[in-house]
Order: structure tokens, then sequence, then C-alpha cells
């Protein structure tokens, strides 16, 4: 290591091991730490602080701030990400299903109509309005006969109405209804036809097969 004869001027000569090394005159060869460099934070801008330990040749490092941009965009960042997830949780989507019916309940007289009672359901998550419905009823195997809606049928979203309809059964059904077996044993049946919708618009065919079961008590009834 090079060394200062008596008279000559401080100066800095190199680092060994990360110690800042000068020399001045009568004093010889001096190790000193180098200058490090404090950090401070203040309002959203980094200050950079020279220790008290600088050397002579070390001047004070200059403070440096952050812009505008480089502080807003993260906060813009997540700004438009919350807005993206409070879109995706309250969008609606609309879903149109065929609407069905089934019978509910079948009461059958001596000789008169039958009083049928149909159950028409949504499976849409949008109101439906049924503007026509043509059906025909099976009990066993023997045709009963057509049941037809003359009305507008509101159904809300995902629920069901219930409307009641005349029929007018055919020998045969009257006889398969009336029997021993089916008063005690219930008989299967089956509706067959189609159903419009002018809300949304649409026309679905149906075809829907279930049983009846005879309500204890209540002759001609069924369930």
């Amino acid at each position: 290591m090079q060394r200062i004869e008596p008279g000559q001027s401080e100066r800095e000569v190199g680092t060994v091991f990360g110690l800042w090394v000068h020399e001045s005159p009568g004093s010889g060869t001096v190790l000193q730490r180098r200058p490090t460099v404090k950090r401070q934070v203040e309002r959203g801008a980094t200050r950079a602080v020279q220790s008290d330990n600088v050397g002579p040749n070390h001047a004070e490092v200059p403070t440096v701030r952050k812009g505008f941009l480089a502080t807003s965009i993260p906060w813009l960042g997540l700004l438009a990400w919350a807005a993206l997830l409070a879109g995706c949780g309250t969008g609606f989507r609309e879903f149109v299903n065929p609407p069905g019916a089934s019978v509910q309940q079948l009461r059958a007289g001596d000789d008169g109509p039958w009083q049928v009672t149909l159950r028409v359901q949504n499976f849409s998550n949008v109101r439906t309005e049924v503007s026509r419905m043509d059906l025909v009823l099976f009990v066993g195997a023997a045709r009963a006969g057509s049941l037809a809606l003359d009305k507008v049928l509101e159904v809300e979203a995902d629920s069901v109405e219930i409307v009641q309809l005349a029929l007018k059964p055919d020998a045969q059904a009257r006889a398969v209804l009336a029997s021993d077996n089916t008063q005690t044993a219930g008989v299967a049946y089956r509706l067959e036809g189609r159903i419009e919708t002018r809300e949304p618009r649409g026309d679905y065919p149906l075809s829907h097969e279930s049983r009846l079961a005879p309500v204890p008590g209540r002759a001609g009834e069924f369930r």
C-alpha cells in the first residue's frame, strides 16, 4: 500500500475489505468505515441521507422523489380490479327453458265432466307468460280427452301456477278410472301436446308421464 510522506496533503487511497482507506501527514494510513447511506421515507417520497462518517470527497446524496404516475398506477390497478369483480358479482344472465305441466289433481264425476287441476311450472329465471296450451290427457292406455288454456297465464321465475280445466272424457277412459283396480291402486297418466309463450316468445312440445293415486275416503278423486 502506498504511503504519504510528511508534508503531503491528505488524500483517499482506496478500500480494503469494505473499509475506506486514506492517508494523511503525521498519521500515516488510517482505516475507516465507508460512507453509508440511510434512507428515510417522508410522505411517499424517498430521501437519501449520508451518514456522519462520510469522507472528505463524498458529497451529500440528493433527494429522490417519486413522481405522480409512480405512486398512482398501483392504486389505479387495484381500483380497476375491484370494479371488474363488482361487475361479475352483480351481472344477471337470463336463462329461458321450456315450461312444464303435470296433473296435480283429478276429480271424476259419475256422468259429468272431469275437473283437472294442472300444475304449470316455469323453469326459467325470468317471468313467463303462457299464451296457449293444447294438451291431450291419457289414463292408462285410453285417451281421456283434450285440455286447452283459453287465457294468458303469468308464471313468475322459477315458480308454479295452478290452473283448473274441465275435460269431457271418452267412454273408455271413464271405464278405466271407474275400475276397482284403479280405485285401489291408482293409474298411470300421460300428457302430450304443446305450450306456447308470448314472453319470452316460444313454442315448446310437452310430453309428461306420471301416476295418479286415489285419495282415501274421496271416491273418484286422484292426486
